[in-house]
């Protein structure tokens, strides 16, 4: 067995791991409000932490909505909760967007007055 096919098969279990854990963190959130890290940590899943909570909800396609608020099922969101969460990843996006074009901007203005 080569190394590029244990290093598929790692990257396949570790995708299998993460959808799991998606619809784990689903079943946790299923008829409550908002939720945070610390309470998912504190009340399921103790070796959890913030970050993976997160990573879940960005490889969620969209079911688990996160904000200042902490995470809640997207489909469980009023209209206006699901229209803040989006304005405010769009707003970070743009802004991130914005970052890199001024770091691609610096590196070429002093690679080419070199």
């Amino acid at each position: 067995m080569s190394k590029l096919t244990l290093d598929v098969e790692a990257a396949d279990a570790a995708q299998d791991r993460v959808a799991e854990h998606v619809t784990l963190l689903t079943n946790i959130l299923r008829g409550t409000d908002w939720m945070t890290a610390t309470a998912i940590r504190e009340g399921w899943m103790p070796h959890w932490p913030d970050r993976y909570v997160r990573q879940l909800a960005a490889a969620s396609d969209g079911a688990i909505l996160s904000g200042q608020r902490g995470y809640k099922l997207t489909l469980e969101c009023t209209p206006e909760e699901v229209r803040h969460a989006t304005n405010w990843l769009r707003s970070q996006a743009k802004r991130m967007i914005s970052r890199s074009i001024a770091i691609a901007r610096k590196f070429h203005a002093a690679a080419t007055n070199r």
